[in-house]
């Protein structure tokens, strides 16, 4: 439980108001939420299953991903890489059925968590809130589905501008969430290896579309992300 006079509270209340997920919401609906949350801190590659969890939780602070694994393979797919105001574990929410995904803490992260139970209730009680929360499922679905189209009829270059594009701030048009990526992690983003985004990378860089740094990708052209995205550059 938050008590409603602490700091916590105030810093949750803030962060609800920022995010999509409770736009038209008045404060007084927000606070039967947030005072049923508990925080909880995972430290910086805190690991974790799916499966040990029955709550959802709200990021308060601090980024996550969310992927599958092939052990036998020795390989990983990143599904999602979420920030302050995103929600996890969706899926949960709304099918109990068990499914199996793997969490890491890409910084220390804050969450605010709850029962499962306790959300569908407050959705259900709540039309706004419905709404609102089919809408970003919605939007996640539309990630995933783009995501697996892309995958079978796009190269891995026009894969990662899209990727690149889809992080940017539109305001002002920087590269975010996944700015300090190794190549690596970038590279199980995109669905590939780090050998074919090392080489992806120096080509965008030759083409002056990006810079880089020691972990640290930068936008220098966004029209040449536009164009070779939309197949209508020559990458020879």
């Amino acid at each position: 439980m938050i008590e409603k006079d602490s700091t916590l509270y105030f810093r949750g209340m803030e962060s609800f108001r920022n995010s999509k997920l409770f736009d038209g919401l008045d404060r007084t609906v927000l606070d039967t939420l947030l005072r049923e949350m508990n925080l909880k801190k995972w430290p910086k590659n805190t690991f974790k299953e799916s499966t040990e969890s029955e709550y959802i939780h709200y990021i308060l602070s601090g980024k996550l991903k969310i992927y599958r694994r092939n052990q036998l393979l020795d390989r990983q797919y990143t599904i999602f890489i979420l920030k302050e105001g995103d929600l996890f574990d969706l899926i949960a929410l709304f099918d109990a059925n068990p499914h199996i995904v793997y969490w890491e803490a890409f910084t220390d992260l804050e969450i605010l968590s709850l029962p499962l139970c306790t959300m569908r209730h407050w959705i259900e009680v709540n039309p706004v809130a419905h709404n609102n929360f089919f809408h970003y499922l919605a939007n996640r679905i539309r990630l995933l589905e783009d995501s697996s189209i892309e995958s079978n009829l796009n190269s891995t270059l026009i894969r990662l501008c899209k990727v690149l594009l889809r992080n940017i701030n539109e305001q002002s048009n920087k590269l975010e969430i996944i700015n300090d990526l190794s190549n690596e992690e970038i590279a199980n983003l995109v669905g590939t290896t780090r050998a074919v985004i090392n080489r992806h990378i120096q080509h965008l860089k030759k083409l002056g579309a990006i810079q880089t740094g020691r972990k640290h990708i930068e936008i220098a052209n966004i029209q040449t992300l536009l164009n070779i995205s939309e197949n209508r550059f020559s990458i020879d």
